[in-house]
């Protein structure tokens, strides 16, 4: 995979240059905007330029950046340069926040523990029901029988040798 550079030129911070580079398959040097049409991608480099240069770069800096390089790569040129102007006065800043605590906290005396809460036990445990002590459902009356049934009920009674008579 094919290694593509780009280099950020900024002339008001001193003609300062920052680099950042990407592998690229050969599907992916055939359609680059389709790479960096991904956001993580496309973030990445936004990320690694404003951390470098410790500067904000806006929506339509980064397009145009993205756009200057996926042409260079499409004529597969490994190393693009691209000048922007980063305002001074737009510096990257991520504030530390800290977070209140919702409730005060409890003191704990040394050498104590917090007792674990405490399961409630049942008064008295339900009886264990076995399947066999299920009370059964009643037999079927002979009209309720099919003819089958009634067939091979008699069959049973009698010994297994036996013809028996429908």
């Amino acid at each position: 995979m094919p290694e593509y550079t780009l280099v950020v030129k900024i002339p008001n911070a001193g003609n300062k240059e920052i680099s950042y580079s990407v592998n690229l398959t050969v599907a992916e040097t055939r359609y680059p905007e389709d790479y960096f049409a991904i956001e993580d991608h496309k973030s990445c480099l936004r990320e690694s330029i404003q951390t470098k240069t410790v500067r904000q770069v806006s929506d339509i800096q980064l397009k145009r950046i993205i756009y200057e390089w996926t042409e260079d790569i499409k004529q597969n040129l490994r190393r693009t340069t691209v000048t922007v102007d980063l305002p001074t006065g737009t510096f990257v800043t991520s504030p530390i926040t800290t977070a209140e605590p919702t409730s005060t906290p409890t003191q704990i005396q040394s050498n104590t523990f917090p007792a674990p809460p405490s399961k409630p036990f049942p008064a008295s445990k339900p009886p264990l029901r076995h399947p066999s002590s299920e009370s059964t459902p009643a037999k079927p009356t002979a009209e309720e029988k099919s003819g089958t049934e009634i067939i091979i009920e008699k069959r049973r009674k009698g010994n297994k040798f036996d013809d028996f008579d429908s």
